[in-house]
């Protein structure tokens, strides 16, 4: 494996990292214990059939982001 490729795999890994640390992430609240539907509508590309809502909210103040 490459020297850049391994940079980018963690590169990615710790933004994803990050991102989930840093917010917290629920499903719309109209759906609160309801599963999520996976399946694919037809055709070339694979497209959700009905479309996943999440809210997405600081777990921190807003002055500790800036």
């Amino acid at each position: 494996m490459s020297r850049t490729v391994f940079w980018y795999s963690n590169g990615v890994q710790f933004t994803l990292a990050s991102f989930l640390h840093a917010f917290q992430i629920s499903t719309s609240s109209n759906h609160i214990n309801a599963p999520i539907d996976m399946t694919e509508s037809f055709g070339i590309t694979n497209v959700k059939a009905t479309p996943l809502e999440v809210l997405i909210k600081p777990r921190l103040s807003h002055k500790f982001y800036g």
